[in-house]
């Protein structure tokens, strides 16, 4: 999403964000003309377009068995098959826009919202259909990214500067742990081969012991600026950045530092990653997608108009193709050779 729309971040609370100016253009004729390298067509072709949301989409997510939960600040929840044909749709499923949605298992996932909930749902095998099983009503001050450890622990975030560890005890969550990243925290990462929970946000980037949850680390000139531009792309790398740097910062995950500064001058809302064929993607501001290889985070491909607005996520799909999704209220799957 552009500046001008009053991203949660930058507000202490949601009476701010509501009464921010949320007016984003979906018109092609309102986006700026990058100059970029002509020698760097665009390698994803668009397969389909899938307009199912009023909205802007926040964020996707994949099931097991290959279907998909999206949410949008429509306040809306939609499940596909892989097909991408509808097969549930939750009309106000929060009281405000949703941020986040995360899945544990076939069966179950949660979401969270800018009305400080995190929201858990169970599906009715006897209906197929997803039905809401436990809502902790004030979780956070605005919840920002919501993550499942294995254990089936969910780890939340928020602009309240604190990072919460949820565990549930007779089919209630309660607070396990909270964390105080010392200002808002944007996004959060699971590396639990490593043993270590990220967080990033207003003051850096920081690593986490999943033993005690001691503060390992800080990077303070490296954070992401929204939930998914965060993302590893390597056993030992994570990557990420925002819209106010201009820049995608490479971190060592074992070294815990910035190892390499890479251009991003579009902006960071999104990312994904194509581990099997080498590359990671970047989605920017109006619509921008580049493509990077993960060896060498050389820029190999750029769409100018992938989307109509800011990309705010990318997922490699079961199948090998690419999911995106936008500002522009779209989810776009996409397949490329190279």
């Amino acid at each position: 999403m552009s500046d001008d729309e009053g991203y949660n971040y930058f507000f202490n609370d949601l009476d701010d964000y509501k009464n921010s100016n949320n007016n984003s253009s979906n018109s092609e004729e309102d986006n700026e003309e990058y100059e970029v390298d002509p020698k760097l067509k665009p390698i994803l072709k668009n397969e389909k377009k899938i307009s199912v949301h009023s909205d802007a989409v926040e964020n996707v997510a994949i099931f097991p068995s290959g279907n998909l939960v999206s949410v949008s600040h429509d306040e809306s929840i939609i499940i596909y098959n892989k097909e991408f044909e509808i097969i549930q749709k939750i009309s106000k499923a929060h009281n405000s826009l949703i941020w986040d949605v995360q899945i544990k298992d076939e069966e179950n996932f949660a979401t969270c919202s800018t009305d400080n909930s995190i929201k858990f749902w169970k599906k009715n095998v006897a209906e197929n259909k997803y039905i809401l099983k436990e809502t902790i009503e004030n979780a956070h001050n605005i919840v920002n990214k919501i993550l499942y450890k294995k254990n089936g622990n969910l780890i939340s975030c928020s602009v309240d500067n604190t990072i919460k560890i949820w565990e549930e005890v007779n089919n209630k969550h309660q607070c396990l742990t909270k964390l105080d990243h010392s200002g808002r925290v944007n996004s959060i990462l699971l590396c639990e081969d490593k043993n270590l929970l990220i967080s990033s946000g207003e003051k850096g980037t920081k690593f986490w012991s999943l033993t005690n949850y001691e503060c390992l680390a800080t990077i303070v000139d490296g954070w992401a600026d929204y939930g998914n531009s965060m993302k590893r792309i390597g056993d030992d790398i994570i990557v990420v950045g925002g819209h106010s740097t201009e820049n995608l910062s490479v971190i060592s995950i074992n070294e815990k530092k910035i190892v390499k500064k890479v251009k991003a001058e579009y902006g960071c809302y999104g990312m994904g990653v194509d581990k099997e064929k080498g590359y990671f993607f970047v989605g920017g501001e109006d619509g921008i997608l580049f493509v990077y290889k993960i060896d060498n985070y050389e820029i190999i491909s750029v769409d100018e108009r992938a989307h109509k607005a800011d990309i705010n996520g990318i997922e490699r799909l079961k199948d090998g193709r690419i999911i995106t999704w936008s500002s522009d209220d779209k989810l776009k799957v996409w397949s490329y050779k190279i």
